[in-house]
């Protein structure tokens, strides 16, 4: 509105408020990126705030679980003066925007608060993995507080299915950045992917295989082979390893099974559907070549019909120290909640490894099937006491 000398009115401290709060919230997921990216390329900071949010996770869970009363006094504490400081930072962002009259005063006022939010975004984050270790330790150590139990309970109760989808997928996406971000993370080696898109899964294998020798627990990768990366190692149980992301078209899983397997070096039923193309187990000189079954299994999942769903085995199984290799196929029977029986077709050894060499990921069993088939095992080096990976019974 003009004023009676012709001039235009400044505008109202409510406008501006109302548009410097709309830049902030517009600002705010850039700088968020950016201070997270930032974070990412300086590993002690991170380390130093997974290990602070570890050991105050494992306090408060403990705390609460055996002082409940004490404990709820620290967290209701460290709530209210959290409170009170986003208040305080609130009352002042909205009195130094009422004063901001031009677009500079206000790009000023908004790139330093985003900033700041970023800052204590990107902390809160950060720490979240370390905080939810160290609960599941302190849980773990002297067992689940009451209101954690509470907690959980109305959540499930009062939580619509498509938040608790939403919730999940969160979980899946923190999973997988923190998987090919900070310490741990490779660079894929050169000559692995070749320019014709195959992949030198032999050499992939034996690397990783290197890298991970068995220490008590199965522990894994994810081959990213679009950005040319390999995750952190992925640190499962004795038994069995869940990557907490789902496998996606273009990767390569790895992982190892222990010497006293149930199944053997060959992939269970889980690692069968977790993977969607080539996956790899490890298993002291062994490593089996395995086709996933995860696009078949997702489909079946849609249909409703996971329950009755076989996963078929396809897999090349190599010995390294016996210079051995055989193909071996199946399929589950959910009725009998087993294998089909399968006898193992041995392959040549060399041949198997050149095809490893150079093997297109999408329809490996093409180009598998296609191995010279040993027309008889006698005079050949196999030691059948190296078959226990066709250990059968309930797999996983």
């Amino acid at each position: 509105m003009g004023s009676e000398f012709g001039f235009r009115d400044e505008p109202s401290s409510t406008e501006n408020v109302l548009k410097a709060t709309r830049d902030l919230i517009a600002e705010t997921p850039t700088s968020l990126y950016n201070q997270l990216s930032d974070d990412m390329r300086n590993p002690g900071k991170l380390a130093t705030t997974f290990g602070v949010s570890t050991a105050a996770g494992f306090g408060m869970t403990a705390l609460l679980s055996k002082a409940p009363k004490v404990g709820g006094l620290v967290v209701a504490g460290v709530a209210g003066y959290e409170a009170v400081r986003y208040g305080s930072h609130g009352l002042d962002f909205i009195g130094q925007a009422a004063d901001a009259n031009t677009d500079f005063q206000r790009k000023q006022l908004v790139d330093r608060y985003s900033k700041g939010l970023a800052r204590e975004g990107a902390t809160m984050l950060e720490a979240t993995p370390g905080m939810l270790l160290g609960g599941s330790l302190a849980v773990k150590a002297v067992g689940m507080p009451n209101s954690y139990k509470a907690i959980g309970n109305m959540i499930e109760r009062n939580t619509p299915q498509s938040v608790k989808n939403a919730t999940a997928a969160s979980k899946e996406f923190v999973a997988e950045q923190w998987a090919f971000r900070g310490p741990g993370k490779m660079q894929l080696p050169s000559g692995i992917l070749h320019a014709d898109g195959k992949v030198n899964a032999l050499d992939l294998g034996e690397m990783l295989a290197s890298k991970h020798p068995w220490q008590g627990v199965e522990t894994g990768r994810s081959v990213d082979l679009l950005r040319m990366k390999i995750s952190k190692p992925i640190i499962g149980k004795a038994e069995s390893i869940d990557p907490g992301f789902s496998d996606k078209p273009g990767r390569i899983l790895f992982h190892t099974h222990g010497p006293e397997s149930p199944i053997g070096t060959r992939p269970g039923q889980f690692d069968l559907v977790a993977t969607q193309d080539l996956g790899i187990v490890s298993r002291g000189s062994q490593r089996a070549y395995f086709v996933g079954q995860a696009r078949e299994f997702n489909a079946a999942v849609k249909a409703g019909t996971a329950e009755t769903f076989s996963p078929k085995l396809q897999t090349l199984v190599l010995d390294t120290e016996r210079q051995t290799a055989f193909t071996l196929e199946s399929v589950w029977l959910p009725r009998l909640q087993s294998w089909q029986p399968a006898v193992p077709k041995f392959v040549d050894y060399q041949a198997a490894q050149n095809s490893l060499r150079s093997i297109n990921i999408t329809k490996p069993w093409e180009q598998i099937a296609e191995l010279p088939v040993l027309p008889s095992i006698r005079g050949q080096n196999i030691d059948f006491t190296s078959l226990n990976w066709l250990k059968t019974g309930t797999i996983r």
